[in-house]
């Protein structure tokens, strides 16, 4: 926590200080396993030079999700669980679904068409999945989680390709690192944002809790289908070899540059909807006036603190309906207290008017009424004395 405080004082966000952060480990790592040709440095390497780059991603994206209400933790488990469940959705659809291709690694338009299909597929059905568990169905929302799951679906992949890239060369290490290093700069064009784009229309054209295939969400599947199967076909295209011996297929690059402006316009008009939002909430709060009489229910006398209006009667103690006026009457009858007969400054005010007792009244008088206690006497007792009126 120190430590994270100490680097949001001098301004490094936390996305770029794992950058930097993984770079040191996975360079120093790397040259570690080319010098002294440990084999049990390889996964490390690999595992460090497959993920870090969309781990920053999802950083990036999340620290600048502007008022969506995502938690790291719905990120994290929509980057292992939701990429592991694209992976392995493709991974069991692709072998029955698509034909033999007459050379390891090389696809055919159909093929390549099939293979975006069915990964586009499996990555945003992932979402769908990972999506029931939240609340959160706004734009912005859906570019993270599809965001997510498309990096963890790239990070798992490419970590599976310098494996195969390893074996496919004999046990050369430095073959499988270049492949680590290649697919590593390529990972923020291509699955990220591919899904990010498509999770991120579902989600607007999501109505009532449930999402739709409308119009957008059709088009958008075939955008970033399309874009993935050029992407394949495009992989050995006008390459050209940078230091140290790293080759870049221009093709690529192009793709990754459409796709990243297209994921960035849906980021920007996702933001926008937000404050949109924000702004009518923010208007609907304010319209909501003054209550009436410190009644914050705007006045009325059942469900508040106010004082009710004149001719309702008294609020009933539940707040149902207002209690009849009890005040006097035009047609009551007075009390009929006789002249000159006035109640004592001690007497009750309810208690009816008599005259006080006199001082010999025996103590088993009952002073509330003219009754006279009865209880067993002697016969050669006197009856009692009855009070003077």
């Amino acid at each position: 926590m120190a430590a994270d405080d100490q680097r949001a004082d001098r301004g490094i966000p936390e996305w770029l200080w794992t950058l930097l952060t993984g770079l040191g480990l996975f360079t120093g790592g790397s040259l570690l396993l080319l010098i002294t040709r440990n084999p049990n440095l390889f996964p490390t390497v690999v595992l460090i030079g497959n993920f870090l780059v969309p781990v920053v991603f999802v950083m990036f994206l999340y620290e600048h999700r502007h008022l969506s209400n995502l938690t790291p933790r719905t990120m994290l488990r929509s980057f292992t669980i939701g990429g592991a469940l694209g992976l392995l959705g493709a991974s069991l659809l692709e072998p029955l679904l698509l034909p033999p291709s007459p050379r390891f690694g090389q696809l055919s338009t159909a093929g390549a068409l099939l293979v975006g299909l069915i990964e586009e597929g499996s990555k945003i059905a992932a979402v769908l999945i990972l999506a029931r568990r939240t609340r959160q169905r706004t734009e912005m929302d859906g570019l993270l989680l599809g965001a997510a799951v498309g990096m963890g679906f790239a990070a798992l992949e490419s970590t599976g390709y310098a494996f195969t890239t390893l074996l496919a060369s004999g046990g050369h290490v430095g073959a499988a690192v270049r492949e680590t290093v290649l697919r590593g700069l390529l990972a923020p064009f291509e699955h990220g944002v591919w899904t990010g784009i498509l999770a991120a229309v579902t989600f607007r054209e999501a109505r009532g809790g449930h999402f739709r295939v409308t119009a957008s969400v059709s088009l958008a599947f075939v955008f970033v289908v399309i874009l993935h199967a050029l992407w394949d076909l495009l992989a050995g295209a006008f390459v050209v070899v940078v230091s140290p011996g790293i080759p870049v297929p221009l093709g690529i690059v192009v793709l990754g540059a459409l796709g990243l402006s297209v994921f960035v316009a849906v980021f920007e008009q996702g933001r926008r909807a937000q404050e949109a939002r924000l702004r009518r909430q923010e208007a609907n709060a304010g319209q909501g006036g003054a209550p009436t009489n410190g009644n914050p229910t705007n006045g009325n006398p059942h469900e508040g603190g106010g004082a009710p209006a004149a001719g309702h009667g008294t609020v009933h103690p539940d707040g149902d309906a207002p209690l009849p006026d009890t005040g006097p009457s035009d047609h009551a009858p007075p009390h009929d207290v006789p002249p000159g007969n006035d109640l004592p400054p001690d007497h009750p005010d309810d208690a009816p008017p008599h005259e006080a007792p006199s001082e010999d009244v025996p103590p088993d008088h009952d002073p509330e009424g003219d009754r006279v206690r009865t209880s067993p006497r002697h016969e050669s007792e006197p009856p009692p004395r009855q009070p003077s009126r």
